[in-house]
């Protein structure tokens, strides 16, 4: 578990000042203004004491694969103790916990078993903050294109019978790939969870699945998480949110459709004459007819509602 965190590129940075500016959700920026209460000491040390034996966990895995990770986000168990509070979680997530972004990640997404159901309005742009901030997912090995091409025709375009071996060497590869992302995807995805569903929230999903896309990794039921929550949200989005997230979405496409995101997935066989022999077949990260079929629903929806959209009455 020692693999260095991958930096993020000049790229990412440009689509978070892309997203930032696109949209404020009033309501997020109402619930930043409360205070949250002081964290009580007693909860502080708990998370404290919680942490630590989280990071034994996950080094003792480290040194022995033997020493099983939890696979579920249970640490706190269906009822999570008094003392331990939301805000002393999210207190701990704000810190990186450990230099290997896997345990990092493994350490958080234990503790996020502490808050039942989502973070209490006023934390959420905190805890946003610390989504946007999350380990990146590791490069799939189907994106090393150039290596996976010449390791092809080294062993011989032409020789279908070892089609089965060379799939073989690299479904190992992936598998290893995908134990290296679990703790870290999970992480992601729990952190979303804990999110209301919101404009900015939404936002902050959607970037994630352009993070994922841009290390190769495949991310289809994330994005179907977050595009329920799209439906349902637009109804009462007001015109401006709802075009920005079809922005968002047409960026999501494009990156979804370049070639360099798509990773090899396996060795497969063509015998049309003008391409006879052993191919890689490539996938993309999202299934782009989701993308483009969100956009169009949002589009449509536009039209339906009109420049108004659905509003919740005034309160008397």
């Amino acid at each position: 578990m020692g693999a260095p965190r991958l930096k993020q590129s000049g790229w990412m940075t440009a689509i978070r000042v892309f997203l930032a500016g696109l949209m404020l959700a009033p309501a997020a920026l109402a619930a930043e203004a409360k205070k949250p209460a002081g964290t009580d000491p007693k909860s502080i040390a708990a998370i404290s004491t919680a942490t630590a034996a989280l990071v034994k966990e996950a080094q003792a895995n480290a040194k022995d694969s033997t020493a099983k990770l939890r696979e579920q986000c249970d640490y706190f168990g269906e009822t999570p103790p008094p003392e331990i509070t939301p805000e002393a979680i999210l207190m701990a997530l704000e810190r990186q916990q450990n230099g290997d972004p896997r345990i990092d990640a493994y350490v958080k997404w234990q503790l996020l078993s502490g808050v039942s159901g989502q973070f209490p309005a006023e934390l959420t742009r905190r805890v946003m903050a610390v989504y946007r901030r999350a380990p990146e997912p590791f490069n799939h090995p189907g994106l090393d294109k150039t290596r996976l091409t010449s390791v092809l025709y080294k062993a011989g375009a032409l020789k279908k019978e070892k089609m089965d071996d060379l799939n073989k060497g690299f479904a190992e590869s992936v598998e290893t790939h995908d134990a290296a992302n679990f703790v870290v995807l999970q992480y992601r995805k729990e952190l979303y969870s804990r999110l209301p569903v919101s404009g900015d929230s939404l936002m902050a999903g959607l970037e994630d699945v352009f993070v994922r896309a841009r290390h190769g990794v495949i991310s289809d039921s994330q994005f179907d998480a977050i595009a329920g929550s799209i439906q349902s949200w637009s109804l009462k989005a007001e015109p401006r949110q709802r075009d920005a997230i079809i922005q968002a979405l047409g960026k999501l496409l494009a990156t979804v459709s370049d070639g360099r995101n798509k990773p090899f997935v396996k060795v497969i066989w063509s015998e049309e004459p003008k391409n006879l022999g052993m191919h890689w077949l490539e996938q993309a990260a999202v299934e782009e007819s989701k993308v483009q079929g969100m956009m169009d629903s949002l589009r449509e929806a536009g039209k339906t509602l009109g420049n108004a959209g659905f509003k919740d009455p005034p309160k008397k």
